[in-house]
């Protein structure tokens, strides 16, 4: 194979790399480890073979016997170090996006260009709306069972005695009841609506800071394309129109796009990263109490709930640069670049 191949190409290393990918594979990979050290420190143990400590294992492993093996040594497992974030962050950054683009934002929230120009489909199209429901239905069970998992956790003994009672059965088959009848009428997708609609109104996410103006130049410029047809109906396809188009014909505008894409997606990934180690949180204690091996203590539950906490803060923060930054910026800068 000849050489001019290859001529005029590079290792595609970015800052999208680091930001996306690197920080939040290293953060996923320190905050669990440091999960770690902490259960072997602070959790009062009971038995001292049952204690799992699976990321803290593994690192005692690698570094076993070599932590003084010269300058050249510690540097290829810093390196391997640096690698394993890199791999760990693409993980964190696959389910990061299945989860939060694909799965939340396209199938429950709608994605804000298309809330933007065209405004809520939500009484506009029953598919939607139906499919719109179950998401949020689910994400909403979902977050409430894992809090109430972990209120059982951190209250376990107490719920146990609870449980011997006769009457906290009727209580348990009352409660599934309540919940079978909130899911038939809807009421926790109701919930999430309530609490997204106060965030969109506190961040200015509606799309009401747009001018009219500037959203109708931007559907007559994306029909006028003869690419795209019926930009209502897919907003992947006008979205891409829109980010090639701006980033073909201003360079100083698709920088300041990149520089978005890049700060939300390090938001997205790291808000996943900490939602993972939450998870990874109240499975070891879990895990630890079911084997009898260990108990945790206090401050082991106020560990995961900031990290819960902290995973909803970065969701938020993703969500506001998406829509008021670069969604926005998206739409202006579409409409009063012109064509080279």
């Amino acid at each position: 194979m000849k050489d001019d191949v290859f001529e005029g190409t590079k290792i595609p290393f970015n800052t999208y790399d680091f930001f996306g990918y690197l920080i939040p594979g290293a953060s996923f990979l320190f905050i669990n480890l440091m999960l770690d050290l902490w259960a072997r420190g602070h959790f009062r143990i009971l038995s001292k073979e049952k204690i799992h400590t699976p990321f803290l294992t593994v690192g005692q492993l690698l570094l076993k016997h070599n932590i003084n093996s010269g300058e050249l040594i510690n540097l290829l497992y810093i390196l391997i170090g640096v690698l394993l974030a890199y791999i760990a962050g693409h993980i964190v950054a696959s389910i990061s996006s299945f989860s939060i683009d694909r799965f939340l934002l396209r199938n429950g929230l709608q994605y804000p260009l298309k809330t933007f120009i065209y405004g809520a489909v939500d009484g506009q199209d029953p598919q939607f709306k139906s499919k719109s429901d179950i998401v949020k239905q689910l994400f909403v069970l979902w977050n409430l069972g894992l809090v109430s998992f972990f209120i059982f956790l951190a209250n376990y003994e107490n719920f146990y005695l609870l449980y011997q009672k006769t009457y906290s059965r009727y209580l348990i088959f009352l409660l599934i009841t309540l919940i079978v009848i909130l899911l038939i009428f809807k009421r926790f997708s109701r919930l999430f609506d309530f609490g997204a609609s106060a965030v969109s109104r506190y961040f200015g996410l509606t799309g009401g800071r747009l001018n009219s103006e500037v959203k109708e130049a931007f559907k007559k410029k994306i029909e006028a394309s003869n690419v795209i047809k019926h930009a209502e109906a897919e907003t992947s396809d006008m979205y891409w129109y829109a980010f090639t188009y701006v980033s073909k014909n201003c360079s100083l505008s698709g920088n300041m796009l990149m520089n978005w894409l890049h700060l939300y997606s390090f938001a997205r990934n790291l808000s996943t990263a900490f939602y993972m180690s939450f998870l990874y949180s109240i499975t070891i204690i879990c895990c630890h109490l079911c084997l009898g091996s260990a108990i945790p203590d206090d401050t082991s539950f106020f560990i995961c709930i900031g990290l819960y906490i902290a995973s909803f803060i970065m969701l938020g923060r993703f969500y506001y640069l998406y829509a008021s930054y670069f969604t926005k910026y998206l739409i202006r800068a579409f409409v009063f670049t012109e064509a080279k």
